[in-house]
């Protein structure tokens, strides 16, 4: 007894297959030995499974009374819908003439405005002509005026003329040079070209001038 347990042990797998191989045979024997077929065990199968329904109509028998049934003159289960009517045509509107196109009126033809009345004639200016020459500024002195304003002295001469002495102050021009500041020590001169020229007190620069020309 002790091998075959040791037996089983070692060889589980088989001994599983042989038990399920025999129960199998106990199973299926009886039904070979009587004769009965696969199929007919089925059939009283399905057979045994067949019952009446609760529902049919033999079901509610005992409620027939023997009067003819009603009936329905429509079956209630049964939905019917009309389909939609087709829209009604809208009526077409009526036809308008068209009005006629009135032309545009052309406008008044406007009078001549009158020739405004040419002013009359001065005595013709001369026109003045004025030339750029070279000159001469020289710083002489600085101080103040009676009003409280610093004001220079100073010398100039332009090409072909006498030197002339002026009192001048900040912006004021002497022939075309323009006064731009005044210092103890420097004066600023703008001349006729535009050309910034520094004089020192004491002393002379050349530049250019504006002058009338004869």
């Amino acid at each position: 007894m002790k091998y075959l347990l040791l037996y089983f042990q070692k060889n589980w797998e088989m001994a599983i297959l042989a038990a399920t191989i025999i129960l199998l045979l106990f199973i299926v024997l009886p039904f070979f030995v009587s004769g009965t077929t696969l199929d007919e065990i089925m059939g009283s199968g399905k057979a045994a499974l067949k019952r009446e329904s609760a529902l049919s109509k033999n079901s509610f028998a005992f409620l027939d009374d023997g009067a003819p049934a009603l009936e329905l003159e429509r079956d209630p289960f049964k939905l019917t819908v009309k389909a939609p009517e087709p829209p009604k045509p809208k009526p077409a509107p009526p036809k308008t003439e068209p009005k006629p196109v009135e032309k545009p009126k052309e406008p008044p033809k406007k009078a001549p405005a009158p020739e405004p009345e040419q002013p009359a004639k001065g005595p013709v200016r001369p026109q003045v002509v004025f030339q750029y020459v070279p000159g001469v500024i020289a710083f002489t002195f600085q101080q103040m005026n009676s009003t409280g304003k610093t004001v220079a002295i100073i010398s100039a001469q332009s090409k072909g003329t006498q030197p002339q002495n002026y009192t001048v102050g900040v912006g004021e021009e002497v022939n075309g040079a323009i006064i731009q500041s005044i210092s103890d020590e420097t004066l600023i001169v703008q001349d006729a070209q535009k050309r910034r020229v520094a004089i020192p007190i004491g002393s002379k620069r050349q530049l250019w001038m504006r002058i009338k020309k004869e």
